[in-house]
Parts: structure tokens; sequence; C-alpha cells
């Protein structure tokens, strides 16, 4: 430390201080463990936790923690979780009594936690329940197929291409090599033998009641 006297009799007192910037986290690396978290389809725990269900502590790499909201399970609680659930979404299983977790399961964390049969049934699931919430959507009419589709009220045909058959919107059936007012005349010839064809015939008449169809020009 050097002391120099200044012209306006006051001591100026000088230092050599050897000065650090503080220590920065290592931002590169942090990217780089969540770029590589990203692209994962499940993210292990990487310390020893308790599993919400099952209440057996976990030891780190054996856990999963939900990527919505961090909350923790082991491995098997969860696949059973999503084996047993009659739900298209699948919620967080959290609920300890005063908080139940609202956030859901992504798609790439169920297909990574269960089997392809039971992926396969989810996936069933969620387009039966896209399907009975769409105003618009239409069930190919071939018996056990599980093909459908959503239209647009301009169209009046839908190819199912599970089955390979032409569905008539208009009149909610497949009659192929027949129009419209050919397979109307044919329903209502049949509508006093036919259990089935009376069912058919009854809905097409309550369609063109209530303007949901109209017959062919």
């Amino acid at each position: 430390m050097d002391v120099i006297d200044s012209a306006g009799g006051r001591d100026v007192i000088t230092a050599d201080i050897d000065y650090q910037l503080p220590q920065q986290p290592n931002t590169v690396s942090n990217y780089d463990a969540l770029v590589a978290a990203e692209y994962c389809s499940i993210i292990e725990n990487t310390e020893l936790f308790e599993c919400a269900i099952c209440f057996t502590d976990i030891e780190p790499g054996c856990g999963i923690v939900l990527r919505d909201c961090l909350h923790m399970f082991c491995r098997t609680c969860l696949a059973h979780h999503i084996g047993y659930s009659e739900n298209a979404v699948v919620g967080c299983p959290f609920n300890n009594g005063e908080y139940r977790c609202l956030s859901t399961l992504q798609d790439r964390e169920i297909r990574a936690l269960v089997s392809e049969d039971v992926y396969e049934k989810h996936l069933a699931l969620s387009a039966r329940e896209a399907e009975s919430r769409d105003a618009h959507s239409y069930h190919c009419a071939t018996p056990d197929c599980p093909g459908w589709c959503t239209y647009d009220d301009d169209v009046n045909e839908f190819f199912c291409y599970t089955c390979r058959r032409s569905n008539c919107l208009t009149c909610r059936a497949i009659h192929e090599g027949q129009n419209c007012l050919e397979y109307q005349r044919e329903l209502r010839a049949k509508r006093y033998k036919d259990p089935a064809a009376m069912i058919a015939n009854s809905t097409l008449e309550e369609l063109l009641k209530f303007g949901d169809a109209m017959k062919c020009p």
C-alpha cells in the first residue's frame, strides 16, 4: 500500500488489490442439460425420494419426474396408473388429501412407461373420446370397423381407409352400387320386414325432419 502527499495537504491512499469477478455458473452445461432433457421421453430422478403411491424409497435413476408438475413416482406405480386409467387424458396421480394435482402426463411419457399393447389401448381410448366430443363425427357403418371421420356440412361421402368402403353421409349408411333414391326406396320396401332397415329408415326420417339431412336432388 502506498501513501502520497497531495498538494492540498491530504493524504491520498492507493492500494494494489487483486479483484476477481464472482464466479459465474456454468450456463453452457445447464443449457446442454435442458436440451438433453427435452429430447428424452422421460426424466429420471437424481436423488432419493419416497413414492407418493407405494411409499417406497426410490433410488436415483429408478423413478420418474413428471414434466408438467415435477411430482415423482416409481416406474411401476406410474405404469399401473396409466394401465388402469379409463380416461384418454391421464392425470397426475398425486393426491395427499389436501392437494390433488391437476396436471397431466405427456404422450411421450405414457409411451415410454407402458407396453405396446397398453399404449395401443390408450390410443384407442383417445380416439373414441375425440370422436364422441365432435358434433361432426361419423363412424364407419361397416360392422366392427374402427374407422371414423369429421366432416364439413357440404361433404356427402366418407371413404373409410380402414375397411376401404364408401359411406354415404346423407343416408348414414353404406349403399355402394345404389344412389340415395334407390337406397331409400329399398328401405321403404323393407321397412316392415327388416328391423335393421326400419331403424335406419327411422333415423333418416329424423334427420330430414330436423334439417340435419336433405333429399338428394
